[in-house]
């Protein structure tokens, strides 16, 4: 159960730090697809 939670938790972080990383990017591509 608590294996599963810190899983859990890591695979978030993760994710967040991943899209925090990407932001730019992405904000480039929306302004590109709605200019």
């Amino acid at each position: 159960m608590v294996v599963e939670i810190c899983k859990l938790f890591q695979f978030t972080l993760l994710s967040f730090y991943l899209f925090v990383q990407n932001m730019p990017a992405i904000r480039s591509l929306l302004r590109a697809g709605a200019g």
